[in-house]
């Protein structure tokens, strides 16, 4: 349930942007040095967007933890190149 209520807000659908508008970064850390908080409600809404975000990336790295636990364990996968120079 709170998945599907942070899916956009948190604007999951526009992943590709991470590798397409990389370049605006200086431009947005340079809006830390003169902070205006006469908008505090949107600081507020913004806020909330963040901990929409931080519920997604937990649910993701849930997700992808176990098959990659799994394909990581010895005793599932038995011939991967560690268990041969261990042994």
């Amino acid at each position: 349930m709170l998945l599907i209520w942070s899916w956009a807000p948190a604007e999951m659908f526009r992943w590709t942007y991470l590798f397409t508008d990389a370049g605006n970064m200086a431009q947005y850390a340079a809006g830390f040095s003169h902070p205006n908080f006469g908008e505090w409600r949107y600081y507020l809404q913004e806020m909330l967007v963040t901990i929409q975000i931080a519920l997604w990336g937990t649910f993701l790295a849930a997700i992808l933890a176990v098959p990659f636990g799994i394909l990581s364990a010895s005793n599932m996968a038995p011939g991967t190149s560690s268990s041969r120079c261990a042994g």
